[in-house]
């Protein structure tokens, strides 16, 4: 008969260490696959915004999987809409009546489990068993054990994995969990799933363009944190907040900046285009409560970039310049294809143009932008300089 694993949890999100797991159980006990399923929430879960829907849990789940050899997802019709563990559990033996299915998951949720009524009509059921970082109940569950459960420790599963609110506590803190798959953090950030949300708030602020242009440079940003291996999670919010006072009036954006001296450049204080960026920071703070100084310092220098620019700073300056809702304009397509290879060369392409076009119009390039030019041109590698020149 075929042995199959499944493994049992709300990964909530889902973590390389649920991987570890499923492999250790795989070879440990000679298992064709190992099947993830996501459990059912109570409803008070489901519908916070500390925890991910029982959709978005599987998405993250599919997405984690994508590469992983012998590890695959439950069909989501088993999933949807199940009541309760037992029934997901009965369902499961029912779709794989031909395999003797092994059930995986914590001693935490083995022994909630096993405290309700249901549990009978499972409990003929062989469950692999782990300890979670912050399991304590030991005295609980030696009872159990004794009680002729079917149920094997998974030994050969290394240290305990970390904590599903551990790991939604760093997500929150702004810190790329090293527990997870970028991609997996790339949906999260995508989604905003455990980040404070402000964006129904941001929505009525701005105006209908600038609504999807941030989402826009949303989705640029994270792609090219990816890509440059930055800080998915800063870059995602920098990215979603980056215009946030762009439709306020001229005048409000100079009251804000005068009450909290911001500046003391007249110019800057007579251009929204150039005064955006910093009381955009300050919005971002006062408002939506955005503290961590790398997103609040993207979103200031945004517009014209500056000396010593970090990584974030770089991927919300690009992201800026050529996320895809951008209508075209002259040099638009260097930049995208300078983005592919190097995030200064973009962002010199863009300063560039824009220096370009506001000299065009018989005004003085502002001293800000310049200064990050001469910052940019002295930094570049000299592949990066041969890659502009390409283009």
């Amino acid at each position: 008969m075929r042995r199959i694993g499944v493994f049992l949890d709300d990964f909530d999100p889902v973590r390389l260490d649920h991987l570890n797991l499923a492999y250790a159980a795989r070879q440990s006990h000679d298992l064709e696959k190992v099947i993830f399923v996501p459990l059912p929430q109570m409803e008070k879960r489901e519908n916070s915004r500390v925890y991910a829907r029982i959709d978005q849990r599987y998405r993250m789940c599919t997405i984690g999987l994508v590469s992983a050899q012998g590890l695959e997802m439950v069909p989501y019709d088993l999933v949807y809409q199940a009541e309760s563990p037992f029934v997901l559990i009965r369902r499961i033996r029912r779709a794989y009546s031909d395999a003797k299915c092994f059930f995986i998951l914590s001693s935490a949720t083995l022994l909630r489990l096993s405290a309700l009524k249901q549990f009978q009509s499972v409990g003929d059921c062989a469950f692999l068993y782990y300890h979670g970082k912050t399991f304590s109940g030991f005295d609980m569950l030696e009872p159990l054990l004794r009680s002729g459960l079917d149920a094997v420790e998974l030994t050969e599963a290394g240290p305990r994995p970390t904590s599903g609110r551990e790991c939604r506590g760093q997500i929150a803190r702004l810190i790329d969990p090293p527990g997870l798959d970028r991609k997996v953090t790339a949906y999260l950030a995508q989604e905003n799933l455990y980040l404070p949300d402000g964006r129904k708030k941001l929505q009525k602020m701005l105006n209908e363009h600038r609504w999807q242009h941030s989402l826009g440079v949303q989705a640029t940003a994270i792609r090219l944190a990816l890509q440059y291996q930055g800080n998915i999670l800063k870059v995602s919010q920098a990215a979603l907040y980056h215009d946030c006072a762009k439709c306020l009036s001229a005048r409000d954006m100079r009251h804000i900046a005068e009450a909290h001296h911001l500046t003391d450049n007249e110019e800057v204080l007579r251009s929204g285009a150039l005064l955006h960026g910093p009381v955009g920071a300050q919005v971002a703070k006062d408002t939506f409560g955005i503290k961590d100084p790398e997103v609040l310092d993207a979103i200031r220098y945004h517009t014209t970039g500056r000396a010593d620019m970090t990584l974030t700073d770089l991927i919300i300056f690009v992201a800026d310049a050529i996320e895809p809702n951008r209508e075209p304009y002259e040099g638009l397509e260097k930049m995208r294809q300078a983005a592919r290879y190097s995030l200064k060369a973009a962002a010199l392409e863009s300063l560039f143009a824009t220096r370009k076009y506001v000299t065009s119009k018989g005004k003085t390039f502002h001293g800000q932008g310049q200064t990050t030019i001469a910052w940019l041109e002295g930094s570049l590698s000299k592949e990066e300089m041969e890659l502009i020149q390409q283009f």
